[in-house]
């Protein structure tokens, strides 16, 4: 995933679209989704940001 990529929720028979506004490490271009991927969601001037964080390469 990289910033302003959409990631859909599943969310009591719908679904929630959350739009990528960073990732860390900062240097990276692109990061891999994986079980050990940990979103940040906020919400900020009306608008729900998410910052994906990755503790492992593995």
């Amino acid at each position: 995933m990289i910033k302003g990529d959409n990631v859909m929720v599943p969310y009591f028979g719908g679904r929630l679209t959350f739009q990528v506004i960073g990732v860390t490490p900062l240097s990276a271009d692109a990061v891999i989704i994986t079980p050990k991927t940990v979103f940040h969601i906020a919400e900020t001037s009306k608008k729900i940001r998410v910052i994906m964080t990755r503790f492992s390469r593995s």
